[in-house]
């Protein structure tokens, strides 16, 4: 059989799905200028000689592996970022493997490399399997498997490798137990993302502690109306951002962190984020803004290590052009923790809602709407004209509590992404804000404005359903309202998505796996974990570990926290575990942890000294 024709055979719908794409797409080409070379983004596929370049890179692969096994002799299921024309496949194959998933980072390079595939006995094998979407790698992982990146997919695809690293369970940082500092923003839609961000990395086991400015909001607007009083008094607005940014640089001498997290509206200033590099601490910046209409990144970009906006495109092509700090994209995500189902209570309903602020665009859109049962929440609307009387509670600006009430109940939400200069709808829309995410993690139906970003984290028509017109936008409510079945339906599989694949958790374990691709040895003095698989001889303890979940980490955190989420009756055996993290948080809480860490610091110091 030929590639093509094994792929329909053993993946008939990742085989349709190829045969739909333009071969040419994906940034793949062939040249013949004196030999073949099949070109990704530019850069070479294979060598000049596949085969040896393939079994040379899986035997150094293995070898590293092999190092830290406890089973030398053994190789694990190997994970494969990364395909060429199908020898590194052969190659563990031939070394024992016995299982190889293989994740394809774009259709388009797989239907390339499959034209010009050298060795189709390997697809032929049944030992193989594809993972051909982020959809296929949720709960993937099972203890003991090895994943291994081709360098060419470390460079060209780092950011879908750590989505699908994230979402399959396939962790480098599960090996650690990194400090991590999370800056606070003063106020606004990102403060809660930080806390989210901040309670997710605490859930994959890491020590984390938020700087919070919440209480220096009114100081902070205080000082710039007075600064646009008396334009002479500018200088007192920077200095107080300084102030702000010393105080970053002040908690993170006392904590000690391997990282320091910002997001959009955290103080921080370039002469901290120099301070902490400089110092090793490494920084990095999560960018939830739209870079057109907050343009404060200018001044802040070049300053981390790792700078992670929610675009694409024209603005990382931007960023790259002054600075050379790595730029990966991270899209927004929901935190199922705040936005959940949930009754609605008394009265009855809204039929179809919108909630967010009243920009341009949005009031533009709404008057064309004034005759349908529309209800909207939220801030920052005119406080007259015909759209005013949508306005429910006064104008507002909502709780999560209010929102996922409203997001849950709703027969339609209606999300439209801001603008503060387009009629309508942006035609050029890319990022797809936190609100996506959102209503279908409280279990809501959505219409939403079509953007570029999204067919690759929510499918339309499945999940959620997009408009590019008011006309569609109206025939598509026309429709829903008489069917409402249909819509409870995808919104059910809008929320399964959300869960599997787009929680703080994915997103703070994408960020954490980007960091580490773009450089293994990052974090050279983060703390190692220890695997409670590892620590337990007692066989009763050992018998209930291997009970859990294959793809859950056996390590005290990620177990305690599976126990919570489960909310069931606890044994002897899960008592344990929960009490034994709730010890070691009072333990670090009270900086036991901190006084033994420095102990030891100082007994290594004075036995350096004694020679």
């Amino acid at each position: 059989m030929v590639p093509h024709e094994v792929m329909r055979h053993r993946w008939p719908d990742l085989a349709r799905k190829l045969d739909d794409l333009d071969p040419a797409s994906g940034g793949v080409c062939l040249t013949q200028g004196g030999r073949r070379r099949l070109l990704v983004h530019g850069q070479s596929l294979v060598s000049s000689d596949p085969r040896r370049e393939a079994e040379r890179w899986v035997d150094a692969a293995l070898a590293g592996f092999r190092g830290i096994a406890a089973k030398a002799d053994q190789v694990p299921r190997v994970h494969l970022f990364g395909h060429g024309v199908g020898w590194e496949v052969a190659a563990l194959l031939e070394r024992g493997a016995p299982e190889v998933v293989v994740h394809p980072a774009e259709p388009a390079v797989l239907r390339f490399a499959l034209e010009h595939w050298e060795c189709p006995q390997a697809l032929a094998d049944p030992r193989v399997t594809f993972a051909a979407t982020r959809r296929d790698c949720a709960g993937l992982a099972r203890p003991g498997d090895l994943a291994l990146e081709t360098p060419l997919w470390r460079r060209l695809f780092a950011e879908e490798v750590a989505a699908r690293r994230a979402t399959a369970g396939l962790l480098r940082s599960a090996e650690l137990r990194l400090r991590i500092l999370v800056v606070e923003p003063f106020y606004g839609g990102s403060l809660p993302m930080a806390r989210s961000a901040a309670a997710a990395l605490r859930a994959l086991g890491h020590d984390v502690r938020s700087l919070s400015f919440e209480g220096m909001a009114g100081a902070r607007e205080t000082l710039h109306a007075f600064s646009d009083r008396h334009p002479g008094a500018q200088a007192l607005a920077a200095e107080f951002t300084r102030l702000m940014g010393h105080m970053v640089l002040v908690e993170s001498r006392a904590f000690g962190p391997d990282l320091v997290l910002g997001l959009a509206q955290s103080p921080f200033t370039p002469e901290a984020s120099r301070e902490l590099r400089s110092a090793g601490i490494r920084t990095a910046f999560w960018f939830v803004e739209d870079w057109e209409t907050l343009d404060y990144w200018r001044g802040l970009h070049g300053h981390f290590d790792f700078f992670l906006p929610i675009q694409r495109g024209r603005f990382q092509e931007k960023l790259a052009g002054l600075a050379s700090t790595p730029v990966r994209y991270l899209p927004a995500c929901a935190d199922p923790d705040h936005y959940r189902p949930e009754e609605w209570g008394e009265g009855e309903p809204p039929v179809l809602s919108f909630v967010g602020a009243g920009y341009h665009n949005r009031e533009r859109l709404f008057l064309e709407l004034l005759d349908l049962p529309l209800r909207i929440w939220g801030s920052d609307w005119r406080a007259s004209g015909p759209v005013s009387r949508l306005l429910q509670n006064g104008g507002r600006r909502t709780t999560a509590a209010e929102n996922r009430r409203i997001y849950a109940n709703s027969l339609i939400n209606l999300n439209l992404h801001s603008s503060t200069y387009h009629a309508g709808i942006n035609p050029d829309g890319d990022f797809v804000n936190p609100r996506t995410f959102e209503i279908l993690a409280c279990g809501g139906f959505q219409l939403t404005d079509r953007r570029s970003l999204l067919p690759e984290l929510l499918e339309d028509g499945r999940e959620l359903v997009c408009f590019d017109s008011v006309r569609q936008l109206r025939e598509l409510v026309a429709h829903h309202l008489a069917h409402p079945a249909e819509g409870r339906a995808i919104a059910a599989a809008g929320r399964r998505a959300v869960l599997e694949l787009h929680t703080y958790r994915h997103r703070m374990a994408e960020l954490l796996e980007l960091v580490l691709l773009e450089q293994a040895d990052v974090f050279p003095h983060a703390a190692r974990r220890r695997s409670l698989d590892k620590d337990s001889a007692d066989p009763e303890l050992a018998a209930w570990l291997a009970a859990l979940p294959p793809a859950l980490p056996r390590e005290l955190d990620a177990v305690a926290d599976w126990l919570r989420r489960r909310r069931e009756p606890l044994d002897a055996a899960a008592a344990t575990i929960l009490y034994m993290q709730e010890l070691r948080d009072w333990a670090r809480a009270k900086g036991v942890e901190q006084a033994y860490e420095q102990a030891r610091l100082q007994r290594e110091g004075r036995r350096a000294e004694h020679g």
